[in-house]
């Protein structure tokens, strides 16, 4: 990756945004780029990290994991994303991250980061993007402790398609593969009960499977399943 091409990533970043085109190419001589292979592990919960790092391509999975290892998905980060604010305090993350795609990761250690850079504005911006991402974290809690299953499974279905989807002219098809296991344990159910749900969508023609992704035909029919009181 040239030069320039980091420049204008960490430019378009919200963290660094309001910082100084030095502070910035200092920023970016620091950064180094770093592949993953699919399924292959960015960091586990608990591992100490102190760097910075933002989705150059590919798609990444964040998931909460219990001892046992039961996972719940929280959701997925693409090109543009960064992640990492955690090690400004030395925090061990709670989270693990997953390539859910071959990708590449630009990655920034954080006290070189620190070092260069007008840490006010910095932490300023930080904790802006944070407080959104919480934010979205307090809705999907919200969710999955008030409503019934259909209802979240569909709430998940829609934030999948609103992120990932891209128009066809027979609707919109979530551009990632997902299996209804991926499904169940983003929504907090059985993959047989999921499995049933999703057949009763496609006998209804909300959506249907095309060479392993997911096309959704009847957005509103869809969206109307988040008020449905029905558990499966």
């Amino acid at each position: 990756m040239e030069h320039f091409e980091v420049i204008k990533i960490v430019s378009d970043g919200a963290w660094f945004s309001q910082l100084s085109i030095d502070e910035i190419e200092r920023v970016a001589d620091r950064a180094s780029l770093v592949l993953f292979d699919k399924k292959e592990f960015l960091y586990h919960s608990g591992e100490t990290r102190r760097n910075l790092y933002c989705v150059i391509r590919g798609t990444v999975q964040l998931s909460l994991v219990d001892g046992e290892g039961s996972q719940f998905i929280l959701g997925s980060m693409k090109e543009g994303h960064w992640f990492g604010e955690g090690s400004v305090v030395g925090a061990m993350p709670l989270l693990e991250i997953q390539a859910v795609t071959p990708c590449e990761i630009l990655s920034i250690p954080f006290d070189e980061v620190e070092a260069v850079v007008n840490c006010h504005t910095f932490y300023k911006n930080m904790l802006a993007d944070h407080l959104h991402k919480v934010q979205l974290i307090y809705k999907l809690l919200a969710g999955m402790l008030f409503l019934p299953l259909r209802a979240r499974l569909a709430a998940r279905f829609l934030f999948l398609v609103d992120s990932f989807g891209y128009a066809t002219p027979e609707g919109v098809e979530l551009n990632m593969k997902l299996s209804q296991q991926d499904f169940a344990k983003m929504s907090m159910g059985s993959r047989q009960r999921v499995n049933k749900i999703f057949r009763e969508w496609q006998a209804s023609n909300i959506y249907e499977k095309r060479r392993g992704k997911y096309l959704v035909k009847d957005l509103e029919a869809l969206r109307a399943q988040i008020s449905s009181k029905e558990e499966s």
